[in-house]
C-alpha cells in the first residue's frame, strides 16, 4: 500500500514536471517567434527607448538646475513637472488610442515631441538663439517630457499586442502575459542604459551636449 502511494507521488511530481517543463518551453519559443516579428521586435526597442529616455536625466538634471542656482524645492518642483504631465494624459492618450486605434500615429507624435524636449532642456548648442541655463526655458522642455511620455509609451504595448494578433498569435491570457514580460524586460532595460550613459556624456561633453545626444535615440525610433 505504501509502495504504491510512494509510486503515485512520484507519478504526479513527474508529471507535473513534464507539464511545467512542456510550459516553459512554449514560453521559450513564443518569445523567440515574437523577436523574429520585425515590428513586434521594433516596438520592443521601443520600450527599450522609453526607459532610456525617461531615466536619462535623473542622474545630471538635478545638478544641472543646481548649477543654475535653484535650490532643492524647484528642482524637485522641475521634476513634478515632468511626472505629473504624464500622469494626468496618460489615462486621456489610453482612452483616445482604445477608442481610434492610432497608436502608431500617437507614438511617432510621442517621440516627435521627445525630440523637442531634450534639444531645449539643454539646450542644444547649435540652437544658438535660445538662451544657455535659463528656468523659464527648461520648464516647458519638462512638460513635454511628460506629453511625450503619454504619447511615446503608452500606445506601445496595445499596439504590440495588436501585432501579434494580427501574426497568428491566440487573443488568451498567454499572448497577454507574453506582452508583459517583454515590457519589463526592455523597458528596465533601457532605465539602467539611460542614467549610465547620461553620466558618461556629462562627464566628457557637459549637459547641452549629452542631452541632444540623448535625442538621436528619439529621432531613430521615430522613423
Amino acid at each position: 500500500m505504501e509502495v504504491d502511494t510512494v509510486r503515485c507521488a512520484a507519478g504526479h511530481g513527474s508529471q507535473i514536471g513534464e507539464e511545467k517543463k512542456k510550459k516553459d518551453d512554449k514560453e521559450s519559443i513564443s518569445r523567440l517567434k515574437v523577436l523574429k516579428i520585425p515590428t513586434a521586435l521594433m516596438l520592443s526597442l521601443c520600450f527599450v527607448v522609453c526607459g532610456l529616455s525617461f531615466s536619462y536625466p535623473e542622474p545630471i538634471l538635478g545638478p544641472h538646475l543646481i548649477e543654475m542656482g535653484q535650490n532643492p524645492t524647484n528642482v524637485g518642483l522641475a521634476f513634478l513637472c515632468w511626472a505629473a504631465t504624464y500622469t494626468l494624459l496618460a489615462p486621456l492618450v489610453g482612452y483616445i488610442g482604445d477608442k481610434t486605434k492610432c497608436y502608431r500615429t500617437m507614438m511617432i507624435a510621442g517621440f516627435t515631441v521627445l525630440l523637442i524636449g531634450h534639444l531645449l532642456v539643454g539646450p542644444a548648442p547649435f540652437l544658438t538663439f535660445l538662451p544657455a541655463k535659463t528656468i523659464w526655458l527648461l520648464i516647458p522642455a519638462m512638460f513635454l517630457y511628460g506629453i511625450s511620455g503619454a504619447l511615446g509609451f503608452v500606445p506601445i504595448m496595445p499596439e504590440l499586442i495588436k501585432t501579434l494578433r494580427e501574426d497568428g498569435m491566440p487573443d488568451d491570457s498567454f499572448t497577454n502575459a507574453l506582452v508583459s514580460s517583454i515590457y519589463i524586460c526592455m523597458y528596465y532595460l533601457g532605465s539602467v542604459i539611460g542614467p549610465v550613459l547620461a553620466g558618461v556624456l556629462c562627464d566628457h561633453f557637459g549637459f547641452e551636449w549629452s542631452m541632444t545626444v540623448s535625442a538621436l535615440s528619439s529621432i531613430i525610433q521615430g522613423i
